[in-house]
């Protein structure tokens, strides 16, 4: 499942930031949507594009970091789908940081 902006240039108020790094996600909760056009909801993931984090809407829309543990429960299908995803950010993300 993709996602695409809904609103290019959300208000500062409504950004989300990543829990281990503090990188702010740029109107993360408001301007995304699935490519079937669903809302963010809890349980969704994200993944910080500056420290790769993967992250999980909790249900007020604020973000927790995935554990390993969750990682592993997650079918095999969504683990590659999210080491894939990691990998663009790595490669093509404007504000990846490694050391974060």
């Amino acid at each position: 499942m993709g996602f695409t902006r809904k609103n290019p240039t959300p208000p500062a108020s409504q950004n989300a930031v990543c829990p281990k790094c503090g990188h702010a996600r740029d109107g993360a909760l408001d301007s995304l949507q699935t490519d079937s056009g669903e809302e963010v909801h809890k349980d969704d993931c994200t993944i910080c594009a500056k420290c790769d984090a993967i992250l999980i809407f909790q249900s007020d829309l604020t973000m927790v970091e995935m554990t390993q543990d969750e990682f592993d429960g997650l079918p095999a299908d969504n683990q590659e789908a999210l080491r894939h995803v990691q990998e663009l950010n790595r490669k093509y993300s404007p504000f990846y940081s490694p050391s974060s």
